[in-house]
């Protein structure tokens, strides 16, 4: 996108950088609002058209209402949303993050989580598209904050920070749920055009000021620094970014375009004889046009190979087919400057192969280009200095999508060698055909991670509900200890209240009122069901009788279970209680307090229950109840402190090399969930399918030793010509 040209005071110390925040500011501003109105644009659009193909008139309306409510609002929720931006450039947002993240377990309605899985998919799209050009950022924020306390929160512009302003500022607008949606996939299509302005204009204007021109970024597996407990991650529904880790190296940050062009020309220029640049057009040297159709012709030999291509041979057998017509005579050479170009060219599929990060499939994948980028470079002069090149986002885009490709068989590598095919067949001297293979490519990128995050979602319930009715067994166990429980109350104790239990911990998350009002009231029933000892049980019993079975029905009514099964338990615990006042033998009457009745024990208010999520109560109420669990003296202290043995790094969303035993090869997979409670950590495959989880003292031992790693997801691209031309500028 074209952007405002932003300059600051040519000052030094404090005045500097209080200009350099100020043209931050000015920069989010730009790019926000530039993106916003095609935001708004387009979602008026796809309303209209959801409006017009409703089912009913109501419905029609609604939509209608919506439209123009958005119509009359958008200048409010653009102006509120870059506010909210703003704001995190002037002010640390880290209470805040540790606030959030310290909301342990603490979940959200059905629409809230909806949401909450639309802005994830957009975050985590955007960590992986712009994850180093942040990184980039953070450090020279960090760099910054030893110089002047005028700097904001190196996390302030993340994805998702930015996504979460954009919807807490449509927080009052009265949108119904699908409507939010259609929103919010808008504003993720083209939010990354803002970010890619913010954070490239932002590096320009640090560099521009000297603040860490160039950066060293160090590798996870050496970092020794571990979370506090207010960093260690307790939401066990966390969308966490990922952020860019790099192996270790020095690498120039954000070269502009002039100098890559200039660094790589003057490489050029630096190997040829003054007395032999004038040579280049002469009859000793073949004309390009010549060497590209020659290059073409050699293409597909090639590109069979799952080899690196020795540059020489290619050099030799380039010269051989351009004679083949000429009775194999050698008469002429390629010129100098195209041949420095193909040297270029294996410097930068050198550092693509040395990558280990890259799958062995997708290597292999790579492989196969070499000869349509020599012919690439040749072509476009442009092509090195123009981030947005379809070649180079090509072989960015391949790298992404092929992280967790390790199946020969597997039917994504399928159909991008499908595209990879096609490509080969049609490219000759321009670039349409990679911008062709290019869409191809976002096509199946976009329908497999619209496949891939349904799949991780239902993991994610999976997993919350599993973990959500071991908590309910763990309580039940420890206040049924040594109690006697009926056969005949046993769907009340061991289905029903649990069942009501199971989604008070679903919707409210364990620190809730609801929660802990319901363990409360099953301490109750499981009391109120033994045979009274004393007087003073017995008479509390009979007072309190009434309102123990109003209180049950009342919230097991509003749990929507089986009406009809929630009668008979309450007809049942009525008669057990006739029958335990009835059985009662005492014969000491003891003083009638009934200031410590059990009853007591139950505080709080039972009005405030929100709505069960019914696809869940549909999913799991008939469900029975897991075997026994073992008990354990570990406490959720314990399990925070083997969550502090984890690096800084490690969080939702990071792919890894995982060990799998001595005599097992490593997995490639993706951190998924964080259970904090229990210290587990749960990794997904490629499909967002869960197979395998460890504990979280365990897999520190294992980074720690390298037997497990993490994976840089990096441009594959971006990342190897940041390194050429790191080294080729200090060869000039």
């Amino acid at each position: 996108m074209s952007a405002k040209i932003h300059k600051f005071e040519d000052h030094t110390g404090e005045n500097t950088y209080k200009d350099l925040i100020k043209t931050s500011k000015e920069i989010v501003k730009d790019s926000l609002s530039a993106v916003l109105t095609k935001v708004f644009d387009e979602a008026d659009d796809l309303l209209f058209n959801t409006a017009e193909n409703a089912t009913s008139s109501s419905l029609q309306n609604e939509y209608f209402d919506i439209m123009r409510l958005l119509r009359i609002e958008r200048q409010s929720i653009s102006n509120s949303f870059i506010k909210k931006v703003q704001r995190r450039i002037t002010t640390n947002s880290q209470t805040k993050k540790d606030e959030f993240m310290a909301d342990e377990l603490s979940l959200v309605s059905q629409d809230e989580m909806e949401e909450m899985v639309a802005i994830s998919s957009i975050t985590n799209r955007s960590d992986n598209i712009h994850g180093e050009a942040i990184s980039h950022l953070q450090a020279r924020i960090e760099h910054l904050t030893l110089k002047t306390q005028h700097v904001f929160d190196k996390d302030a512009l993340l994805p998702k920070n930015v996504c979460e302003d954009f919807l807490s500022a449509t927080t009052n607008i009265e949108l119904n749920t699908n409507s939010k949606l259609i929103f919010l996939k808008v504003f993720g299509k083209h939010i990354d055009e803002a970010l890619q302005s913010i954070y490239e204009t932002i590096n320009y204007r640090f560099i521009e000021a000297d603040i860490l021109p160039t950066i060293k970024i160090s590798a996870p597996k050496q970092s020794t620094q571990r979370s506090s407990i207010s960093d260690v991650n307790d939401n066990f529904y966390s969308f966490s970014s990922t952020e860019y880790n790099a192996p270790e190296y020095s690498q120039p940050a954000n070269f502009n375009p002039q100098d890559i062009q200039q660094v790589i020309q003057n490489y050029i220029k630096s190997s040829i004889p003054d007395n032999a640049v004038t040579q280049i057009n002469d009859q000793n040297f073949y004309e390009r046009s010549h060497v590209v159709s020659a290059l073409s012709n050699l293409q597909t030999k090639f590109t069979e190979t799952a080899q690196p291509v020795n540059f020489d041979l290619i050099k030799r057998a380039l010269l051989n087919n351009i004679n083949s017509g000429s009775g194999g005579l050698i008469t002429k050479q390629v010129n100098q400057v195209d041949e420095k170009t193909i040297e270029v060219i294996e410097l930068l599929f050198d550092e693509i192969l040395q990558d280990e990060n890259l799958t062995n499939a997708v290597k292999t994948l790579i492989l196969r280009l070499q000869i349509p980028v020599i012919k690439v470079a040749m072509l476009d002069q442009n092509f090195f200095s123009n981030p947005n090149h379809p070649a180079r986002a090509f072989l960015n885009i391949l790298s992404h999508i092929g992280i967790g490709i390790t199946d020969d068989n597997d039917e994504l590598l399928s159909g991008i060698e499908v595209v990879i095919d096609s490509l080969l067949n049609d490219y000759e001297q321009d670039s349409v055909s990679f911008q062709k293979a290019l869409d191809s490519l976002n096509r199946i990128t976009n329908k497999e991670f619209d496949s891939c995050q349904k799949n991780e979602q239902h993991t994610q319930k999976s997993i919350l509900r599993e973990h959500a009715r071991k908590i309910v067994l763990a309580e039940l166990q420890i206040l049924a200890k040594n109690k006697t429980i009926s056969k005949k109350n046993e769907p009340l104790v061991l289905k029903l209240w649990p069942t009501h239990m199971y989604h008070q911990y679903i919707n409210n998350g364990k620190d809730s009122e609801q929660w802990n009002e319901s363990v409360s009231t099953l301490k109750l029933i499981i009391n109120s069901l033994q045979l009274p000892t004393t007087q003073k049980e017995l008479q509390q019993l009979v007072n309190k009788q009434d309102e123990i079975l109003q209180l049950i029905e009342d919230k097991l009514v509003e749990s929507h279970q089986k009406l009809q099964d929630i009668n008979l338990a309450i007809y049942t615990l009525s008669e057990t209680f006739l029958e335990l006042i009835n059985q009662a033998d005492i014969p000491d009457p003891e003083e009638n307090n009934f200031a410590t009745f059990a009853m007591d024990t139950f505080s709080g208010s039972f009005n405030d229950v929100q709505d069960i999520d019914q696809s869940i109560i549909a999913a799991n109420i008939e469900e029975p109840l897991l075997p026994e669990i073992e008990t354990t003296e570990t406490t959720v202290a314990d399990k925070r402190e083997q969550l502090q043995l984890l690096p800084k790094e490690v969080k939702p969303g990071l792919w890894f090399e995982l060990y799998n035993g001595d005599d097992q090869p490593v997995r490639r997979l993706k951190l998924s969930v964080i259970i904090m409670e229990e210290a587990q950590l749960i990794f997904v495959n490629r499909q967002g399918v869960k197979e395998m989880d460890k504990n979280a003292a365990d897999f520190a031992k294992e980074l720690e030793s390298e037997k497990s790693k993490i994976i840089a997801d990096h441009s594959v691209f971006d990342q190897a010509l940041n390194n050429v031309i790191s080294v080729l500028s200090k060869q000039a």
